[in-house]
């Protein structure tokens, strides 16, 4: 088990069963159905729906994360989200509360080639590592961009026409920084490179058969079978 849960948050507040009936009304209401908590959890809402992913080690994730993992929330929010297409997940195991697509739906989420190599390759870095007990206690792996970008060289990189290069991958990597799916750390002068922390949160966005695939394109790279591949789209 993982510790995401989507449902049976248990009891919840006669205020929030009304609110669940009124899915439609505006959102501001909820200050003033529910007065300080309400206001709480507008906050939070906006938190996630603007990152996409909270995480509690961080500084405004804490106090989201703590009232998005509340049980007496839980059926409004997965109910409110939705109806937006998107599937709301709580991480008790890891800390983490997120918006996966609901991949019948939603059109959201389609992400370029380089998007998805980018999040495939921080997956599988990340259950490299969890694999070899190099996470911390909340599941983070801490590495740095070099590592990450010279994996993907050596993985994806060098067989592309176009490859990613080092301050492209920064880029990508602030992307998601922005999204809680990872942490960069501020330039490293001395070494000329960032720390990065990948957060289990990454694990949950990979689908299998993606995964599936670029493993098997790594061991035909490693077996030297493959020669250019070519892209999909173009950025």
């Amino acid at each position: 088990m993982d510790g995401s849960r989507t449902s049976g948050y248990g009891p919840r507040t006669s205020k929030l069963l009304t609110w669940e009936m009124r899915m439609v009304r505006p959102i501001p209401d909820l200050e003033e159905e529910l007065g300080d908590r309400g206001k709480d959890l507008m906050a939070a809402m906006s938190l996630l729906a603007e990152k996409q992913f909270v995480y509690a080690g961080d500084r405004r994730g804490g106090a989201a994360y703590r009232v998005l993992s509340d049980p007496s929330f839980g059926d409004f929010l997965e109910s409110y989200f939705h109806l937006l297409h998107r599937r709301f997940v709580v991480n008790d195991q890891h800390q983490w509360a997120g918006l996966l697509p609901d991949m019948d739906r939603a059109s959201w989420m389609k992400m370029t080639t380089k998007d998805t190599q980018v999040l495939l390759l921080l997956a599988i870095l990340w259950r490299e590592a969890l694999s070899n007990f190099e996470c911390d206690e909340r599941a983070v792996y801490r590495t740095s961009l070099e590592a990450i970008f010279t994996r993907y060289q050596d993985l994806i990189g060098e067989y592309q026409k176009s490859p990613i290069s080092r301050p492209q991958m920064l880029d990508y990597l602030k992307d998601l920084h922005r999204r809680s799916l990872v942490k960069v750390h501020e330039l490293d002068a001395e070494f000329d490179d960032y720390e990065v922390e990948i957060r289990p949160i990454v694990d949950a966005l990979v689908d299998e058969r993606a995964m599936a695939r670029l493993e098997e394109f790594a061991e035909a790279a490693g077996a030297g079978e493959l020669t250019d591949v070519g892209e999909e789209d173009e950025e």
